[in-house]
This record gives C-alpha cells, sequence and structure tokens, in this order.
C-alpha cells in the first residue's frame, strides 16, 4: 500500500551569445510521496515548473543571474489527512523573481549573494497568499576542492497578504 510510481522530467535549454546566457527550462512530477515531514498521508499530487533566465559574465570573475520561476502544485481532490482535504488547503501557485552574484575566488571556490522575492497563491484558501523576500551569502566548492558542495547563510521576511492570523516574521 505504500507503493508507487513517481514519473518525473526536468529540462533546461541554454543558449550561450558571447557573456551572455539566455536559459529555459521546467519540470513535471507525479506522486504519491508525503508531501512534507507533519503530513504523514501519502497524497497524489502534481508538481510543474517553468523558469526563464539569463546570466550575464560581467567581468572575468563576476557573473549576474536572474531567473523568474512559477511553481504549481495540486493534489486529488480525495486527498485527506486528519480531516483536511489537502486540495482546499495545500493547491497553490508561487512565483519568484531570483538575483545571484557570483564571483569566482579561484577554481575551487564560489563566493555567492543572491536576493529573492516570491509570492504564493493558495487556489482555495486565499487568506493563506504569501509575499517572502530572502538575501542569503553563500560559498560553492568544486567537486574536485578538499571540500566540495554548496552553503548558504540568510534572512528572510515573511508577509502574509491578507490574514492577522498568520504573522510576520
Amino acid at each position: 500500500s505504500e507503493r508507487s510510481f513517481n514519473p518525473a522530467a526536468r529540462g533546461r535549454l541554454e543558449i550561450p551569445i558571447q557573456r551572455i546566457t539566455l536559459y529555459g527550462g521546467g519540470s513535471y512530477l507525479q506522486t504519491r510521496e508525503r508531501p512534507n515531514f507533519e503530513i504523514d498521508a501519502r497524497a497524489r499530487q502534481v508538481a510543474s515548473e517553468v523558469q526563464l533566465g539569463v546570466e550575464v559574465d560581467v567581468f572575468r570573475k563576476l557573473s549576474l543571474d536572474l531567473t523568474l520561476a512559477r511553481f504549481r502544485t495540486r493534489f486529488d481532490a480525495d486527498a485527506v489527512f486528519f480531516g483536511t482535504f489537502l486540495e482546499k488547503s495545500l493547491n497553490r501557485e508561487e512565483q519568484t523573481a531570483t538575483l545571484t552574484g557570483r564571483w569566482r575566488r579561484n577554481a575551487l571556490t564560489t563566493l555567492t549573494l543572491t536576493t529573492e522575492v516570491g509570492s504564493a497563491l493558495f487556489q482555495f484558501e486565499p487568506e493563506r497568499d504569501t509575499d517572502s523576500v530572502s538575501v542569503s551569502v553563500g560559498a560553492e566548492f568544486n567537486p574536485r576542492a578538499l571540500v566540495s558542495g554548496t552553503g548558504s547563510i540568510g534572512v528572510k521576511r515573511f508577509q502574509p497578504f491578507r490574514s492577522s492570523t498568520i504573522p510576520v516574521f
């Protein structure tokens, strides 16, 4: 009863033009996985994403990347968890605009500064609609480096549109 077949697809097209790279892509996922750690129901959901962006090499070691993305999440009408219909609570569309500056310190280390502005619009519960703004700094380490991977730290401001019960933080 806990098994599922989860088809997923992801693609990206990049068009490099000298110091500018245009890109676009998208993804699609149909799954019966748990939506998060708080919801223990294996509910059928469909998630999709579309994104467009441009990356500009400003200088030899400095680049700027602007990405616009739209996410959509839909749950089945009969998906229920503790008497709550997940479709009514969690169906949403999210939009984000992300600007990332990258400074290539050397061949193995890149320092980043990222700013993201986003909004989430809930299909059946508009009182849960929110705006958010975040700023973070981080580092990206090449897989050939002694330590590889990425790390970042930042702050985020979360602002509900209409609700007086959801606090700003």
